[in-house]
């Protein structure tokens, strides 16, 4: 048996690792989309209690109607387990009873059901835990991304999920393509910063899956705002810990600016003590980029992070002639029903349009020096992806296309 202390230490543990994953199903699950700007938001989640509880109550009515379907039960509790932390009492816990009831009937001896008890229940309350989960049912693909996040302090397990989920073949290539380039312009020993789940988890395919990349971290900005995170982080690289934390920052009036000034202090102080190349994806929250924008330099699909200015455009130039994999953003030829098993393919079809902001300045280069043969080609291209983007509003796609037409 467990000593106290022992056991108190595992129960910290254990709520820590319960806290992230809530961080990373919210982000996986409903990441925050604005049509006005295009861009991803990792706004509070607090801010957005009125959609989590429309959310909360579309899947219920879906659950309802087929109580089958174990994605939507999983989505279901996601919406709850983030309403539960937001907004504690009776009523929410009533429909949590209700619910495990519900799910005990009609899904009972399932991977599904036994997380979603583990994720619900207090510690200790449930039948098994994540490990004994994760090894009873190693090849439960829906739940891949829940294995994952859950695995991100044990090396082992994440190189096996990993594994796994890129032989299985249901990872949209569209994210590993968008990864693979991000990752290959990439200095060595590199430090990415990024706001999407989707380039997180290709970022682990690649490397474990694929065997590349190795040398470079990808980071989800999200998780940093924790300390037990951020601590991990700079043990890891070898830095003095990070101290400057505003545990109540997620309650401010203002909770974008506030995301992104703690990304801020976490980023700077990083760059300060490592000598690794540190970059930030383009995708990245437009609040943090302002932030940093006096020391970011456009590459492409990454910004570099530079004390000092350097020729940018020449390596975005490489990156786009030499180096980047373009031809899936012509056509695919993947079976997307394939990849729809475990990730919302909405937020993996989105990247793409980011290709559009990343290499804009390369195109007004392009055509300001007469480089007519560069120019035709990559105008082409970011038309293509545009006139493609279906997902967005037709003011959103007519937007984007005026932004390339100067």
């Amino acid at each position: 048996a467990l000593s106290s202390a022992a056991s108190d230490v595992y129960k910290r543990q254990m709520k820590a690792i319960k806290y992230l994953l809530l961080i990373m199903l919210c982000f996986y699950g409903e990441q925050i989309y604005s049509q006005k700007k295009a861009v991803w938001v990792p706004d509070s989640i607090a801010s957005q209690i009125s959609v989590i509880q429309n959310q909360a109550r579309e899947w219920k009515q879906h659950t309802d109607e087929n109580p089958k379907d174990e994605k939507a039960w999983m989505r279901y509790v996601r919406t709850i387990q983030t309403l539960k932390s937001l907004t504690p009492g009776d009523s929410i816990e009533k429909e949590i009873n209700e619910m495990m009831v519900k799910v005990k009937k009609y899904i009972p001896n399932t991977a599904t059901y036994a997380l979603i008890q583990n994720m619900i229940l207090p510690f200790s309350k449930s039948d098994m835990s994540f490990d004994e989960i994760m090894d009873k049912w190693p090849d439960a693909v829906m739940h891949y991304p829940t294995y994952m996040a859950l695995s991100f302090h044990n090396k082992n397990r994440l190189k096996d999920v990993s594994i796994r989920w890129y032989q299985s073949g249901t990872y949209p290539l569209q994210s590993l393509n968008y990864t693979y380039n991000e990752l290959i312009s990439a200095e060595k020993d590199a430090l990415i910063f990024t706001d999407a789940n989707w380039t997180l988890f290709a970022s682990y395919l690649l490397q474990y899956g694929k065997g590349l990349f190795n040398d470079k971290k990808v980071i989800f900005s999200a998780l940093m705002l924790t300390p037990f995170s951020m601590n991990e982080l700079t043990e890891e690289l070898g830095i003095p810990e990070f101290k400057d934390a505003d545990p109540e920052f997620y309650k401010s009036k203002t909770p974008t600016m506030t995301f992104a000034n703690e990304m801020k202090k976490r980023i700077e102080h990083i760059a300060k003590y490592t000598k690794r190349p540190i970059y930030i994806s383009v995708s990245t929250n437009e609040a943090v980029k302002n932030l940093l924008k006096d020391h970011l330099y456009g590459e492409g699909l990454l910004m570099r992070y530079s004390s000092k200015p350097y020729d940018n455009l020449a390596v975005m130039r490489r990156n786009f002639e030499n180096t980047y994999l373009l031809d899936y953003l012509y056509e695919t030829f993947y079976p997307e029903t394939l990849t729809d098993v475990c990730l919302d393919l909405k937020g993996v079809k989105m990247l793409s349009i980011y290709y559009v902001p990343a290499f804009k300045s390369l195109l007004q280069f392009y055509k300001e020096s007469g480089d007519v043969t560069h120019y035709d080609k990559l105008y082409s291209l970011l038309e293509s992806i545009v006139k493609k983007a279906d997902y967005y509003s037709d003011e959103v796609r007519e937007r984007y296309l005026k932004s390339i037409n100067f």
